[in-house]
């Protein structure tokens, strides 16, 4: 009996740690380091950002919210806020895209005010499924850039699940605007059946008439839409409605003019039109 019950808590116990370690190591995490001409700063962040058919991930010195990864880096690393390293994988295999291409330093300002592509860096995958990657991206010798020097080894675990992007939408709360919301928050979600009930006939026709138009409209959107808005106001003339928003996305601001017409009674998104004003 004693020798049993010796078994039965070791048992337990071997699977309370392993239970432990699972948990431990899926959360996000790095650990390491990016030197330029003599300069170490360590890399705290992990952001990582499945789109199409890559996944982009950033390793930084400060946190940014995923929904700036990749586009919003740029502004950030410019005005000094961020230092690290950003690279693209494959969704399918998880291997590096195009070494010279696919990893980019985040630049030591005011050293370097740009995105670049950095050196001999290797990237080694050591376990990864469908939520998460564990690997090691690292130079394994120093690198010389237009006379700076620099190396890196950064070590991390990433969250790579796909999730809908989130939205507030406030402002004018007329038909039209209240047909918007819904179509927009539908795109965002990712949720296809939802909105097209809100866009025009023909956009729709126009959206079904070639494989993975509609997919690849959703994906854009997502990536590259305001996660903020602000119905500022609405014109409507009868069957016609002119809506003017406020959005933003990070520090990105844009201003969006949507054009809406009704169809059997039912105000739809006929056109939208965003631009960048910051």
């Amino acid at each position: 009996m004693h020798h049993s019950n010796t078994i039965s808590i070791v048992s337990i116990l071997v699977a309370i740690t392993f239970f432990l370690c699972i948990s431990v190591y899926s959360k996000e995490s790095t650990n390491g380091s990016i030197t330029v001409d003599g300069k170490t700063v360590n890399i705290k962040h992990v952001v990582a950002r499945p789109l199409f058919d890559d996944i982009i991930i950033l390793l930084a010195d400060k946190p940014v919210p995923k929904e700036m990864v990749p586009d919003g880096i740029l502004g950030l690393s410019e005005k000094g806020k961020i230092r690290g390293i950003m690279f693209s994988v494959s969704a399918n295999n998880k291997r590096l895209l195009g070494k010279g291409e696919s990893i980019q330093s985040i630049h030591f300002y005011p050293v370097w005010e740009q995105l670049g592509n950095i050196g001999n860096g290797q990237l080694e995958i050591t376990t990864s499924d469908e939520n998460t990657i564990h690997g090691k991206i690292f130079t394994p010798s120093d690198n010389e850039w237009e006379e700076h020097k620099f190396s890196y080894e950064i070590e991390f675990t990433a969250d790579i699940k796909k999730e809908p992007v989130k939205v507030k939408i406030t402002g004018d709360k007329e038909a039209p605007s209240k047909a918007f919301s819904k179509y927009y928050k539908a795109v965002m979600a990712g949720n296809k059946e939802e909105f097209k009930k809100f866009i025009a006939k023909a956009r729709v026709t126009e959206m079904e008439s070639e494989p993975g138009m509609m997919e690849l409209f959703v994906e854009m959107q997502q990536v590259m839409s305001p996660t903020r808005l602000e119905i500022i106001s609405s014109l409507i003339d009868k069957e016609r409605a002119l809506l003017i928003i406020a959005g933003s996305r990070g520090d990105e601001v844009s201003r969006g003019t949507i054009d809406m017409i009704k169809e059997n009674a039912l105000w739809k998104v006929n056109l939208e039109t965003w631009e960048t004003i910051n």
